[in-house]
């Protein structure tokens, strides 16, 4: 297709992108998503753009996730983050072996500005993430929020701040 100048269609990306994720090809997906565009004349979706953010995620190279959402919103300002795109820009933050937690609250805190609203995932990978930093009265506090957001606990979220208060000993 790309040799007959025929524009393959968007909805095929995400597959590739999520097999150069299995084989464990994470930049690789990242220089797809780039030449979408200029050699297969195909804009990319926010389907493509989560698939390659989500090839990034469980790799090694969970720290380039944000980065490369910025460039990619700059390249292409149509595209609208959804709420999965946060989610994944989360887990990759919150996932780090040295999270930063500023940064996770920040992300989390802009989902709104952006028309839409943390769900359960959203909010239970930031409460395991401050849980596991000893950051307890944080957990509870968006716990508490979750809560007034009308947002279920899912038994993930709860397990967290268990584990959590059994290792600070405070049972």
């Amino acid at each position: 297709m790309r040799a007959d100048s025929r524009p393959i269609p968007d909805h095929l990306f995400p597959s590739i992108l999520r097999a150069f994720r299995q084989s464990g090809f994470p930049i690789d997906a990242l220089h797809l998503f780039d030449e979408m565009l200029p050699s297969f004349r195909c804009s990319p979706s926010v389907f493509s753009l989560n698939s390659a953010i989500d090839s990034l995620v469980s790799s090694p190279h969970f720290h380039l996730a944000l980065p490369f959402l910025r460039r990619a919103l700059r390249r292409y300002p149509s595209l609208r983050p959804n709420l999965l795109t946060f989610n994944l820009l989360l887990k990759s933050v919150c996932s780090s072996p040295s999270p930063s937690l500023n940064l996770a609250l920040h992300l989390f805190r802009s989902i709104p500005g952006h028309g839409l609203q943390p769900d359960t995932y959203s909010y239970s990978t930031l409460i395991a993430a401050l849980a596991r930093a000893g950051r307890l009265d944080d957990a509870f506090a968006l716990l508490d929020e979750m809560q007034l957001d009308n947002v279920a606990p899912h038994f993930v979220t709860f397990n967290s701040l268990l584990h959590a208060v059994l290792q600070a000993g405070d049972l």
